[in-house]
């Protein structure tokens, strides 16, 4: 709420102030399924890949995940995966989750602002 009455405050920004007060609700919603969908996917990495040093606990999943969305270490991240378990349910996991995330869910967000 302070970042509202901050922007608000400055006539260059107010523009971003009333796009932030038009879309602020879709913005939550938007997060909440995010959030869920995120936990998902955390929770599923955890389960499968659970002999995998990227996937032991649950903060190294997140961490592995969100590097994944950045782009780094996919590779190196599905090489391991591979090593330790199934090439077919890993190279589906990473796909999935790539997919979803990075374009899907980018997009979403993308045109929600819009």
């Amino acid at each position: 709420m302070t970042v509202f009455k901050v922007v608000k405050k400055y006539k260059k920004l107010i523009l971003m102030y009333e796009l932030l007060k038009m879309s602020i609700l879709s913005i939550i919603a938007f997060a909440l399924s995010f959030i869920i969908i995120f936990l998902g996917y955390t929770f599923l990495g955890m389960c499968l890949f659970s002999k995998v040093s990227f996937f032991s606990s649950m903060s190294l999943t997140v961490t592995t995940l969100v590097s994944m969305m950045a782009g780094d270490s996919i590779c190196l991240i599905t090489q391991t995966i591979c090593e330790k378990n199934s090439s077919f349910v890993a190279i589906l996991y990473i796909f999935s989750y790539i997919i979803l995330f990075m374009h899907a869910i980018h997009n979403t967000l993308t045109s929600i602002i819009k």
